[in-house]
């Protein structure tokens, strides 16, 4: 394609400027393609929500894969962040595939634009694609493995599914400490209540959402809910026993009531 700008900075109107959705998709289709050439990738379903976390689905030989795949605009570099790596991780341990980072850098063919990272439409752009990183299961935090795991088990992560795997997350003995103070004990009784609650939130309609924080220098998840356009929130926190792994305390507390710093 030839573009229609001419060189340097033209004038343009908001319009005419690619939104981050747009170069987020053009990075996802880059991927599809080229792995599709060069790994062979046999690309089942692509996803243009970023929240997700896994761009693309696919088969490499026998294997299913997962792919994030990350954009910017040139001349900013991405680099894999340890969030998104532990999404890749906690993705691994549930459903058993393999996971890949991919990055990919926009700009577009004119020097001064490329410069200023104005991405136009109908322009000409250069990619700049060096391939797929394989992110292993090692070297993660076990604390923000297993609550990603949990979040997403019980549907406020990346996917909306049901708890029904939640309960291998979950110690015999584990307790959940609700914001009235009053506890919940038992793996069955605990995994009832939260199976019970997301439900009742789906069946309503209710948006719910999730960021993963550090609250007091503490590991924790903060869980919005938005209905009628008004945003709530919780912030969950999870002890974990270290031999096993498991999950041994669930408490919910009020945002306000400590200081939170999102990733």
């Amino acid at each position: 394609m030839t573009t229609k700008w001419k060189e340097g900075i033209p004038v343009y109107l908001e319009g005419d400027v690619l939104s981050k959705t747009d170069i987020y998709k053009m990075a996802v289709d880059y991927v599809a393609d080229y792995e599709g050439s060069n790994q062979k990738l046999f690309c089942f379903s692509k996803d243009y929500d970023r929240r997700t976390g896994v761009s693309i689905t696919g088969r490499i030989g026998y294997d299913v894969v997962y792919i994030m795949v990350r954009s910017n605009l040139a001349p900013t570099q991405n680099q894999m962040t340890e969030f998104e790596r532990n999404v890749l991780i906690a993705k691994s341990f549930i459903y058993g595939q393999s996971c890949y980072y991919a990055n990919v850098t926009i700009g577009s063919k004119d020097d001064k634009r490329r410069e200023a990272s104005l991405a136009l439409k109908d322009d000409d752009f250069y990619i700049s694609y060096k391939g797929m990183e394989y992110v292993p299961r090692a070297n993660y935090d076990q604390h923000t493995i297993l609550l990603l795991q949990a979040l997403e088990e019980l549907g406020v992560g990346y996917y909306i599914k049901n708890a029904d795997n939640f309960k291998k997350l979950l110690d015999d003995d584990v307790k959940l400490i609700q914001k009235d103070g009053s506890v919940i004990s038992g793996l069955d009784n605990v995994f009832n209540h939260f199976n019970k609650e997301f439900d009742n939130l789906k069946e309503k309609g209710i948006k719910t959402d999730y960021f993963l924080c550090k609250s007091d220098n503490d590991c924790a998840v903060y869980i919005e809910y938005v209905v009628d356009g008004l945003a709530n929130g919780d912030v969950l926190y999870a002890k974990v026993e270290d031999e096993a792994g498991l999950i041994k305390e669930i408490k919910y507390s009020e945002p306000l009531n400590h200081k939170i710093s999102f990733k």
